[in-house]
């Protein structure tokens, strides 16, 4: 469902749960139950946001026996139904099966990646990549693209959140702040910022036209349209790779965090709400539980419907599902940003928080190309914006952490060290690119015209003929009843754990071992569903992933049947 739909389509409810209710609640922050809330009552009063409908040129079945005939036979033959309820018992079952081993691999990532980045600074002065010896740029970037790909990206998506409520690694709080942000996850990127672009707009849009920024077909229109030899245009992607994270990622999720608070007032669809004892994960009752009050026709005419709730932490996003004889609120995504609780707080057309530093047009990317197009044009602002946000850790990076070396060893030492230093952004950039970019694009990959309900069943079958897994640890050697060996987890740790796209698609908000466990049993299921399960080496997509942006080849499109 589109967020830019949910004004014009929301129709308000008041929900409430009685306390004879029946609830299983997993968690309660305990900060209130410290303030002594009642745990059985939950009061909501809240805006359910049905889904828009679809632009009748394709509201036609595009699935199963009713398909077009010009579709794709793999796609007349589903029972996209039959594989939706397996992956969503799929998921619950995952969910239910996280622990306190979770956690502690999710430790066990955090430390290899800090011994990885401290040894690079520790080597740094004696390894001179200006003389050919790249092993401390190597261990420094690795420790890097570590605490980014693995910790913090999985963190934020709130995937230990049922295990570390009110602690460190729960993404209402986890590198929100600058103090968190230095200590927590220092990139290039506002953690806050990210949460919009990528864990929002991405992830529950992905590969659509309107609505996922990270779309590579249309954000490279620029070069894939330019009358230039291929080549040229090579070496444009090239340079893309090596700067991609400051050069495209920082700026472009910035945009999209201003678009989104000035679009939703600073809050998700505008709706004022209110929400009493906060849940952590979710809450559960059976169907003939559920009160009277709840507007069954709500249930059993839609498999989703959302709403916004405040809480103490900000605006997050609910999903009400229906799930055979299952009710269930589903925090299937969290926004916290800054939000007002009244109409007559809500900043008004023309206020300061309305301006947005990034006005771009015609769904233009945000970029420091666009930043500098700005800045001559005479709008320093998306360029201010931009240097506020990278300031703190291109200082720690490149000048906090050679200045000692200069102080003790001269200008020889010093030198070197940057030297390190810089060489390290450099395979960051390259290393996040081709475990990142290249899992989404390719003549092998979907993209959509049209949205689609989260956590529907398309939903779930998007996520995968719109994502690409690398080689994983389930098809290399382990031990017995074991996901993973060593041998896979160290394989699952060069590619970020991003080698897991499809199930991470599906399921965001999970734990890295879920995903291991999670991975032959959606691809033993999509064999059997005649589903497109793409798993290539890195390499392998990079190739596609350049020939797509270079216009020598174009991803399949839904809409036309592929």
């Amino acid at each position: 469902m589109s967020m830019q739909s949910c004004s014009s389509t929301t129709r308000a409810i008041h929900v409430g749960i009685k306390p004879q209710a029946v609830l299983r609640q997993r968690t309660v922050a305990p900060a209130l139950r410290a303030k002594g809330m009642r745990r059985s009552t939950v009061r909501v009063s809240a805006a359910i946001a049905m889904p828009a409908p679809s632009d009748p040129s394709t509201s036609t079945e595009m699935w199963g026996p009713n398909a077009p005939e010009h579709v794709a036979e793999w796609r007349r033959n589903l029972d996209l139904k039959a594989f939706g309820s397996e992956m969503r018992a799929l998921e619950r079952e995952l969910r239910a099966n996280q622990g306190e081993d979770d956690v502690n691999h999710l430790l066990g990532v955090l430390r290899w990646s800090t011994v990885l980045y401290v040894s690079g600074l520790a080597l740094a002065p004696f390894c001179n990549i200006m003389a050919g010896n790249p092993i401390a740029a190597v261990l420094i970037s690795t420790g890097i693209f570590a605490r980014w790909t693995m910790v913090g990206h999985h963190v934020s998506h709130g995937g230990y959140n049922s295990q570390q409520n009110g602690k460190r690694f729960h993404r209402s709080t986890f590198a929100k702040g600058p103090v968190h942000r230095v200590l927590d996850w220092l990139d290039w990127m506002l953690p806050e910022a990210w949460d919009v672009e990528h864990n929002n707009l991405h992830h529950y849009k992905l590969g659509e036209t309107n609505g996922d920024p990270d779309l590579v077909e249309r954000n490279v229109e620029i070069i894939r349209q330019q009358p230039t030899p291929t080549f040229f245009k090579y070496m444009q992607v090239y340079a893309l790779m090596a700067t991609w994270k400051w050069y495209y990622y920082m700026p472009n999720t910035l945009k999209e965090m201003f678009t989104f608070q000035i679009e939703r007032g600073s809050c998700p669809c505008n709706v004022p709400a209110s929400f009493g004892p906060q849940f952590d994960s979710d809450l559960s009752l059976q169907r003939n539980e559920c009160p009277a009050n709840i507007s069954t026709k709500v249930i059993e005419t839609t498999s989703t419907s959302m709403f916004p709730i405040e809480w103490e932490s900000g605006w997050h996003l609910f999903y009400f599902m229906m799930d055979g004889n299952l009710c269930r609120f589903e925090t299937a995504l969290i926004v916290p940003l800054p939000c007002h609780s009244s109409d007559s707080a809500r900043a008004e057309p023309g206020s300061e928080i309305m301006k947005n530093p990034f006005e771009a047009k015609n769904g233009e990317p945000g970029t420091v190309l666009f930043c500098m197009k700005a800045l001559f044009s005479g709008n320093a602002k998306p360029l201010a914006a931009m240097v506020k946000c990278a300031a703190p850790f291109f200082l720690f990076h490149f000048v906090a952490v050679p200045l000692p070396f200069f102080l003790i060893g001269g200008q020889t030492m010093g030198l070197v060290v940057l030297a390190n230093m810089v060489a390290a952004e450099i395979f960051t950039n390259l290393h996040s690119f081709l475990a990142i970019a290249t899992n989404h694009c390719g003549n092998d990959v979907y993209r959509f015209d049209t949205e689609v309900k989260p956590k529907s069943d398309e939903f779930y079958l998007r996520a995968i003929i719109g994502s690409v897994n690398y080689p994983t640890a389930g098809i290399l050697p382990k031990p017995e009843g074991k996901p993973a060996g060593i041998i896979g987890n160290m394989n699952d740790f060069v590619h970020g754990w991003l080698n897991y796209q499809i199930e991470h698609h599906m399921f965001p908000d999970l734990s890295m071992l879920s995903y291991q466990k999670a991975m032959p049993i959606v691809k033993e299921a999509c064999e059997r569903y005649g589903i497109p399960y793409v798993q290539q080496d890195m390499f392998t997509r990079l190739n596609k992933t350049t020939s797509i942006m270079v216009g020598k080849s174009d991803m399949l499109m839904w809409e036309r049947g592929d």
